[in-house]
């Protein structure tokens, strides 16, 4: 064995182990919360209660509205992966969804089962980066935008409050950031070489710590990935755009639907709010805290939705857990029956590298 690799089986251990801690922190985390911090807040006997007492309609229209939320995400991956199809676009968005959800770091784990099943049906690795890229973009400029969007509401109805306040700047702040460097590296291709050469040492340390010692390639990768991102948003950035804002607004409408059907109206918890209070945990869902925010989204709906009133402690903590239900644990039984279908579905497979390509890939050039 060369020193190389005595290098790597020495650092293996050390990573696995950090992964171990991380995965034991995270269920402590979960755990603390809903055994200690979330029955400060409420009584789950009395929460309990309110979901019993809702009737089969009340039931039935968040169950309907959790549905549409799960099939809204669909077109967002078609649209920025050429030629996925709905059926596969469905299985692919709940298996990676049901990974993300489970495990630790799920949102990377998540990534790599994303690439073996679009390879596995055809698509180049360009096409499937430049469809990560772009949902994650629009992803992130949706979550800091929402703040904002909560503040204009609050304004328009009188309910604003400084917390809300602050909130919007800190999403204002973030999505400037966001769109000044996604701008600066779209526009400028120098910018996108050099954006390329700073992340190029954090790849190297990566590969290290993981016992892959080589060269990065960020810079070209940025590059590529660039001409095919430009290509795709003069064709369909505005369907992307749409689509995602649908997709989060139809989240929200379940988290809403939620609370009216365990018997909140509109006068003790109005829909503004409501908007604002899921943005900030929007925002929240994005620290790696616990897999899918388990735990940590839970709190943060129930805390800032019941600020300052406890009566509506109770009836808040049924439609939080019933939404959570519904978003969060029964997508990851609906990922297993993907994953399912995946590997018995043969007749899905395709050749590697014959899909994904955007027509008219001239388009891709630079821009001035």
């Amino acid at each position: 064995m060369d020193s190389a690799e005595l290098d790597a089986s020495d650092r293996a251990p050390r990573w696995d182990g950090r992964a171990r801690y991380r995965s034991l922190a995270s269920v402590a985390v979960a755990v603390a919360i809903f055994a200690f911090v979330l029955p400060r807040l409420a009584d789950y006997g009395e929460a309990w209660a309110s979901l019993t007492a809702m009737t089969g309609s009340e039931l039935g229209a968040v169950l309907a509205a959790g549905l549409w939320n799960l099939m809204t995400y669909w077109p967002v991956l078609m649209i920025s992966l050429p030629g996925l199809r709905l059926h596969e676009a469905a299985v692919v968005n709940q298996a990676s969804t049901a990974v993300a959800n489970t495990v630790p770091a799920g949102g990377a784990v998540a990534l790599g089962v994303t690439y073996r099943m679009l390879h596995a049906w055809g698509f180049t690795s360009p096409s499937i980066a430049n469809h990560v890229l772009a949902t994650g973009v629009w992803n992130t400029m949706v979550k800091f935008g929402l703040p904002v969007v909560a503040v204009a509401a609050m304004v328009l109805t009188g309910a604003l409050r400084d917390s809300t306040l602050e909130l919007a700047v800190i999403g204002l702040v973030a999505l400037a950031g966001c769109a000044l460097v996604a701008a600066r590296v779209l526009a400028d291709e120098r910018s996108a070489r050099r954006f390329g050469g700073w992340v190029d040492p954090v790849v190297v340390r990566v590969q290290r710590r993981r016992g892959r010692p080589g060269p990065a390639d960020a810079s070209q990768w940025l590059l590529r990935t660039r001409r095919e991102l430009i290509a795709l948003l003069r064709r369909r950035g505005a369907a992307m755009t749409v689509a995602t804002v649908v997709s989060h607004l139809s989240l929200y409408v379940v988290l809403l639907t939620a609370l009216r059907s365990v018997g909140i109206p509109e006068e003790q918890l109005g829909w503004e709010k409501v908007l604002a209070g899921f943005a900030l945990v929007r925002l929240l869902s994005a620290l790696p805290v616990t897999p899918g925010g388990f735990g940590v989204v839970e709190l943060g709906y129930v805390a800032y939705l019941t600020a300052g009133s406890d009566e509506l402690a109770a009836g808040v903590t049924a439609a939080v857990l019933l939404f959570r239900a519904i978003t969060f644990l029964f997508p990851v039984v609906l990922g297993a029956l993907a994953w399912v279908i995946f590997t018995t579905r043969p007749s899905w497979r395709r050749p590697r590298d014959t899909r994904g390509e955007l027509p008219g890939r001239a388009l891709a050039g630079s821009v001035s």
